[in-house]
């Protein structure tokens, strides 16, 4: 089966996803990190669109509390904007089976849906949390 992940491109995000994509590899899955440039020496596939994220990491780390907060929302508001209208072709292109989709990426398991596409979508949990949260159609 192949597997297409898609996270932040942050340490934070990539490594836990990275450590799950080998153990999946270690049992003949392949794996592909869509929308990263790099994923630990993983296959990734790059989006057409710009990292708006990692573009502004310098100016994040100054802020504090709620400005912080709220140019990060921002932030990952333009990304997921940006990949509803991708991930379609994105998926196409890679043939993937299945996605496994960091929680951060909000509302990305749309783009799948909107178009009709018959996949299976895993939330990899983060922060504690003690489950999987797996949906299918």
């Amino acid at each position: 089966m192949k597997l297409g992940f898609i996270c932040l491109n942050l340490p934070g995000h990539l490594n836990p996803m990275t450590a799950l994509a080998r153990q999946l590899q270690g049992r003949n899955h392949e794996v592909v990190f869509l929308y990263s440039s790099s994923a630990n020496g993983l296959p990734c596939v790059p989006g057409d669109d710009r990292d708006p994220v990692n573009e502004n990491r310098p100016e994040v780390s100054k802020l504090q509390g709620d400005d912080a907060l709220g140019f990060a929302i921002g932030l990952l508001v333009q990304r997921t904007e940006a990949m509803l209208k991708s991930m379609p072709a994105m998926l196409e292109a890679t043939a993937v089976d299945a996605l496994i989709i960091d929680p951060i990426q909000f509302y990305a398991e749309l783009a799948p849906c909107l178009k009709h596409l018959s996949r299976f979508f895993l939330e990899f949990p983060f922060c504690g949390r003690d489950r999987f949260v797996a949906r299918g159609d």
